[in-house]
Order: structure tokens, then sequence, then C-alpha cells
């Protein structure tokens, strides 16, 4: 329950916002996607790989408008139905369940502007950052030793399909870099005999989806 706290705390936000957003340049944007996540793991000595799948994944931001070119928005996200695959040799040795959290802010540039109804015009990139935590293990089974926060930066674009005087379809795609994971519990398991060398590394993780964008 605690690894969904952050995305309950966003839609609930959102729905607060709501009002906001028919009188102001706020835009509440509940989406939904796929995340495609690089390696989170490795020893190259011992041919080990920890693979995380991929996964749908929720989330909501709420944006707001500074000017007829420029935002900020903040947001969050969560993977459902995660697993991590153990691979040994190019064999898989089991899987366990895995969720990747995300929080984030970035800045939205609409090179376009706005349009003369001042709703926002198709084509938009993001720049921002935030932290990624991951949780181990299922709600009846957790591994709270090997879960970890890492920092993150990203970049993406996208693209706004009107569905009305304010509201639009928003499909979008983001590359993002996160920082080497690193936990106690892979340090114990390092440790153990036969010892292994298993070290984090820079993640590219890619995320597609698609959103309602409501308000100005």
């Amino acid at each position: 329950m605690r690894a969904n706290r952050p995305l309950v705390a966003a839609v609930c936000l959102a729905f607060l916002a709501a009002p906001l957003a028919a009188q102001t340049r706020i835009a509440i944007v509940p989406f939904a996607g796929y995340g495609l996540p690089g390696m989170l793991a490795e020893d190259t000595p011992n041919d080990i790989q920890l693979e995380p799948g991929g996964a749908l994944m929720l989330g909501a931001a709420i944006e707001l408008g500074m000017n007829k070119n420029v935002g900020i928005a903040v947001g969050v996200n969560r993977t459902f139905s995660q697993t991590l695959d153990v691979v040994f040799s190019g064999s898989s040795l089991g899987e366990d369940d895995f969720t990747m959290t995300q929080v984030s802010g970035s800045l939205v540039i609409r090179p376009g502007g706005r349009l003369p109804s001042g709703a926002v015009s198709p084509l938009f990139v993001e720049v921002g950052g935030g932290i990624t935590l991951y949780t181990f293990g299922s709600a009846a089974n957790t591994n709270p030793d090997f879960d970890a926060t890492s920092p993150m930066a990203f970049a993406g674009a996208g693209y706004n399909i009107p569905m009305g005087p304010r509201a639009t379809i928003q499909v979008f795609a983001r590359a993002q870099m996160i920082s080497s994971y690193s936990s106690t519990g892979l340090d114990d398991f390092n440790a153990l005999p036969p010892v292994t060398q298993i070290e984090g590394s820079n993640m590219l993780n890619f995320q597609f989806g698609a959103g309602l964008r409501v308000g100005r």
C-alpha cells in the first residue's frame, strides 16, 4: 500500500484542482502508458543480469502555464504487474514482483504557443527530472532490503489532439536516464558465497503513453 501513496495523492490532487483548471492556465492530465526499462544491474564476469520487464503504467500530472510557450508540470506514475527476471548465462533463474514509482517535475515548451482560442498548440517538448522508487516483492512477500531510490533526468515530446474547447488527447514519448541502482540487500547478496559482483548501472528507460488533458 505504501508504494501506491504517491499515485493516490496525485489523483486526489488532480480532482481537487479540476475547478481551478476551468478558470486559469492549469491542466490536469491523467494518463496510461507502457514503460520499457533497460538493465537494472549485472555481474559481467559471472554473466548474471537483473532484467526488469516492460509493464503498464498509470499516472497523473498537473501543468501550470507560465506564458504562451512555457509551462511547468509535476507528476507521478507507477508500473503494474511488472516483474524482474534473474538471468544466468542466458537462462532465467526465476522472476520476482517489481515496481517502479516515479515522481517528477518538468519544463514544458510549446514552440507553437497557444491558439487564438487559448487552447495549446499541438506539439510540445518536455525536459525534467525526479526520482525513481524501486520496490521488490508482492504485497504479501516484500523484500525491503532491496528497495531503493535513484535520481533521474528525462526528455520527451508529445502531441495534443483536440477533443473540445478545453480537452485534448495527449500522446507522448519519453527517454529517461536513471542513475545506477544500489541497496543494502544487493550488497548483502554479493557478500554471500559464492561471491558475486552484481552492480547497478545507469538505466535507459523509455515510456510511451496517452492521456486526457483537461484545462488550459
